[in-house]
């Protein structure tokens, strides 16, 4: 009877921790379209900064290699074309 009541506390507290945990998740990785490139360029300048493309990013390193790839021109900024460009797939 103990095991069954202890399994039953085990299972409801696993269940509380993964619903708060969904809440609290970011995408990993924002849709790439031109709306959400007109509101990550914060300063208006028709360009996105590393910053400003990373800030939203649940591993803002994986957003900086994401970035990198982006970045075909090496120029430290993402111009429109750039960041609807697709990235190539995980190795």
């Amino acid at each position: 009877m103990k095991t069954m009541l202890l399994f039953c506390l085990c299972l409801a507290f696993a269940g509380t921790t993964l619903a708060a945990d969904k809440k609290k998740a970011k995408p990993k990785e924002p849709p790439r379209t031109e709306a959400n490139f007109k509101k990550l360029d914060k300063d208006k300048d028709g360009k996105l900064s590393a910053n400003e493309f990373t800030e939203n990013w649940e591993n803002p390193q994986r957003g900086g290699n994401v970035f990198g790839m982006l970045d075909k021109n090496s120029d430290a900024m993402l111009s429109l074309k750039e960041y609807l460009a697709k990235t190539p797939p995980k190795k």
